[in-house]
């Protein structure tokens, strides 16, 4: 008696393959592709929307963090100490090395002699009048804010400057 028929394994499913793909035709291939095509498409937007989320988590932190204001600077609201009552105890509180809500200032744009005096003054009068000190736009900041401004027609001091210098040429 001769040993019945077998078939290698990896030739069955090979077959069962080619007979659906046979059965149904090529829409079949097609329909199939395209499904695993939107399964990835979705993936990457979730993974897209997973790493804006992140960002947008990081900032938020970064924001209550660093002091971030609404408008995304960081914006201090500060006094002047002027008695000297108050200036012992922020230097105690200072020199101690304790938390303190003093901070000791001194400008330092100029290396001459009296450079500093007069942006120092301002200084002191800005705080004294609007009570804040913020620090400054990064280039990204400045640019945005700029762009916002020319879209929404705001006329803003160096949009001003570069319409003078065009009427000019």
């Amino acid at each position: 008696m001769s040993p019945p028929f077998t078939t290698p394994r990896w030739r069955v499913p090979l077959a069962l393959g080619y007979a659906i793909i046979k059965k149904q035709g090529p829409a079949w291939l097609q329909a199939l592709r395209e499904r695993e095509s939107a399964q990835t498409d979705a993936a990457r937007e979730q993974a897209d929307l997973a790493h804006e989320q992140a960002e947008q988590i990081r900032l938020d932190r970064r924001r209550s963090l660093q002091g971030w204001s609404r408008g995304g600077l960081a914006t201090y609201a500060v006094t002047l100490v002027t008695s000297a009552a108050e200036m012992d105890r922020a230097r105690d509180e200072l020199v101690s090395g304790a938390p303190s809500d003093y901070v000791v200032l001194r400008v330092a744009e100029s290396d001459e002699k009296y450079g500093n005096v007069n942006r120092a003054h301002s200084l002191r009068q800005l705080i004294e009048t609007e009570g804040l000190v913020s620090r400054a736009p990064t280039v990204g900041e400045r640019e945005a804010l700029e762009t916002g401004l020319d879209t929404m027609g705001v006329l803003w001091a160096g949009a001003a400057a570069a319409a003078v210098r065009q009427a000019d040429s």
